[in-house]
């Protein structure tokens, strides 16, 4: 046999075992109009060989037995909404989807502890809802991108969220190796612990990372930790025109978070270019507006709570003072007191929303209605670059200007934000947009997202969400690290058969 009719034959044999492992109708191949194609909205779609829909853990963990039988890759998808970091697509062509939207179970709750059991399937709007209706005293920090996104990886993902990191809010997953064996980390090991969820890891090595933005394993359950609602909280905004004080107002906003005046990931910053593309498309405005908005515009949008009522006028006043020596307007208003939403205030940091999304439609004639969006189906061209860099406020402003040039160069808007992880570190995300009917346009735009990733790791900055198909970072492969995790993948995975080549293991 040639190694295509070997490789052909195993496609075969793993189809009718999954078709007699799932039913006809959740087993699709590429000739099926339902299944999915490896669109994304940067570089070469991907040919897929199939989409597989399981129900259950049991089913995942067969699926991947077969595969490793028949060394057939897989890559596990939860609901494919990953637009501008890889969408759905695989790295390797060829490879079978496990889609795991159908693992959509809220199977556990406890009010008391605030802590939820979810499926990958469990979207932000379905555990808005399930939340609302408890009337809990939680609350889940939503995103600003798709409703239908999945909750559970978009933690294993890393991704960000209004008081809270995402990743550090999951604990005790369920785990499905290569090779079909299911594991329980943290305290979901143990029969009948009361502590699933609580974020205190039992004696030991900590595992749950390996399963963080990799492919050792797919997880298709873990708990999560909801955040308390704060009784007494205000919302907050800032303009600032120009880059003068933009450094004064970083290091004041650095100074407020470090004395606990102002809480971690409580505020977000974007320039012009980010808030209008949150409304419109880039033929809807003049060159002029284009230009001042690259580094000409920045608005500071956030939350401060008090324990009581007074304590939030007084903090409220008091930062607001502060601010209004090194910005142009401050604005505010009061969202709940005593436990009570006030007017407009409602659910206001809670409610899913999908603002960032409608920035992938840049390049397009207009954006999608919110329940339509789908920029893989909607040949949206943009890749996000998402780097670390420290929260000092000269070095932050140092690299817009450096992003603008690069990308002004190659004839790319800087569309910019950032958020406090802490005092420590802000979290710098931008949207590089570009036609995707254009070749050449999207040949300059991702060298540029190459130049500026290589270029932030140069000066000491790194990148803490790479998107899926994306060039990895410059001397990736010299990593000491990435050699243990391949070492681990080759003892776990030793046919290779998830997500070959994800984050270059």
């Amino acid at each position: 046999m040639t190694l295509q009719s070997a490789n052909t034959q195993n496609l075969h044999l793993a189809f009718a075992k999954w078709r007699q492992l799932l039913g006809m109708e959740h087993v699709l191949n590429s000739d099926d109009a339902a299944c999915d194609k490896g669109l994304k909205t940067f570089g070469e779609n991907v040919s897929v060989s199939g989409t597989l829909l399981p129900e259950n853990t049991w089913q995942v963990a067969r699926i991947c037995e077969i595969a490793s039988e028949h060394a057939i890759d897989l890559h596990p998808v939860s609901r494919g909404a990953n637009w501008g970091l890889g969408s759905r697509a695989p790295a390797v062509a060829g490879s079978v989807i496990i889609d795991l939207s159908r693992l959509d179970g809220i199977t556990g709750f406890d009010e008391t502890q605030g802590v939820v059991h979810i499926g990958p399937g469990v979207t932000f709007r379905q555990l808005y809802e399930f939340i609302s209706e408890k009337s809990s005293d939680y609350f889940l920090p939503t995103i600003g991108g798709p409703v239908t996104a999945s909750v559970l990886a978009n933690a294993l993902d890393r991704g960000d969220a209004t008081f809270c990191h995402r990743w550090e809010s999951i604990s005790d997953l369920t785990v499905v190796l290569a090779d079909g064996r299911v594991i329980n980390t943290g305290h979901a090991a143990y029969t009948n612990s009361q502590l699933a969820g609580c974020g205190i890891s039992p004696y030991g090595p900590i595992i749950d990372g390996l399963f963080s933005q990799g492919n050792l394993g797919i997880v298709p359950g873990a708990w999560l930790r909801l955040e308390p609602l704060p009784s007494n909280i205000s919302a907050m905004v800032l303009d600032i025109d120009g880059m003068v004080n933009l450094p004064d107002v970083l290091d004041l906003w650095r100074r407020l978070q470090r004395d606990g005046q102002l809480p971690d990931r409580s505020m977000t910053m974007w320039n012009g270019i980010k808030m209008l593309a949150r409304e419109g498309v880039r033929d809807d405005y003049t060159d002029q507006q284009l230009k001042e908005a690259r580094l000409g515009k920045w608005r500071v949008c956030g939350y401060v709570v008090g324990e009581t009522k007074e304590h939030l006028q007084y903090r409220h006043n008091r930062i607001a003072k502060q601010f209004s020596k090194c910005v142009d307007s401050v604005r505010g208003t009061i969202l709940r007191v005593d436990h009570i939403w006030q007017e407009g205030g409602k659910d206001v940091f809670a409610v899913p929303k999908q603002v960032n999304l409608k920035t992938l439609y840049w390049h397009k004639n207009q954006i999608a209605p919110s329940s339509e969006m789908n920029p893989d189906n909607d040949n949206c061209g943009a890749i996000w670059l998402c780097l670390v860099l420290p929260f000092d406020g000269q070095r932050i402003c140092d690299f817009f200007h450096h992003a603008d040039q690069c990308l002004s160069e190659a004839g790319v808007d800087l569309n910019i934000g950032l958020e406090a992880a802490s005092f420590r570190a802000v979290l710098m995300y931008l949207t590089i947009s570009f036609d995707r009917t254009d070749s050449d346009e999207e040949e300059r735009a991702l060298a540029t997202y190459r130049l500026l990733q290589d270029d932030a790791i140069a000066q000491g900055y790194a990148p803490y969400r790479i998107a899926n198909g994306a060039p990895l970072p410059g001397g990736h492969s010299e990593n000491p690290v990435g050699d243990y995790l391949r070492q681990i993948k080759s003892t776990a995975d030793p046919n290779a058969v998830l997500s070959r080549g994800r984050v270059g293991i």
